[in-house]
């Protein structure tokens, strides 16, 4: 603190203001900390909205998908035998699905170019007494225009199908994108085998 050499305490004495450095340091320090803090909130603000654009997800109209109604179904024997034998199992086709986007433990999945998924959806029915283990991937093959053979690349784990109950399950192909024609054959591996056409948009 400086204060004025004059004797304050005589008459007529001139008074000068006091000037006090201390108090003048706290305020620019204190404007200083408001600018700063005030830029800071901006740049993060500007940084958010920067990121939230960077990493949006795709757009509802980058997910194609058709979808194709489907009522056809087949038996199967269940191996069930004496007092315990009864009605075959039931495979009921619900719908196919051509898509680009699938979900696999809840997590979406893209297709990369090229490519699609093509979904087939069906019923089981069980009707018997007891459990069944039904591997389904064992039932269903997607033929291509050489005749080969494909066993599904996307299907649910195997649980056995509870006593006198129906389960969804879900089978699954990768395929090229400029297809829209496809042949399922369905049926045990060592029994009669039908084919399911495939006509998409």
């Amino acid at each position: 603190m400086f204060i004025s050499k004059l004797n304050l305490k005589e008459p007529g004495a001139t008074y000068l203001p006091i000037f006090n450095a201390n108090a003048l340091f706290k305020k620019i320090l204190i404007a200083a900390l408001i600018i700063a803090i005030l830029g800071g909130a901006g740049y993060l603000v500007s940084r958010f909205y920067d990121t939230g654009s960077q990493n949006a997800s795709p757009s509802s109209s980058s997910v194609k998908s058709q979808r194709i109604s489907l009522s056809e179904s087949f038996e199967i024997p269940t191996g069930l035998e004496g007092k315990d034998a009864g009605a075959p199992l039931k495979v009921s086709f619900q719908r196919a699905q051509l898509a680009n986007r699938i979900f696999i433990s809840g997590k979406p999945v893209m297709a990369k170019d090229g490519t699609k998924f093509l979904m087939l959806n069906f019923l089981l029915e069980n009707s018997n007494s007891k459990a069944l283990n039904v591997k389904t991937t064992d039932l269903i093959r997607l033929i291509d225009q050489n005749g080969k053979k494909f066993a599904p690349s996307y299907f649910n784990k195997g649980k056995p199908l509870a006593a006198d109950s129906t389960k969804k399950d879900t089978l699954g192909f990768l395929v090229p994108d400029n297809i829209k024609e496809f042949k399922i054959q369905y049926g045990t591996i060592d029994g009669p085998k039908k084919l399911l056409e495939l006509k998409f948009n």
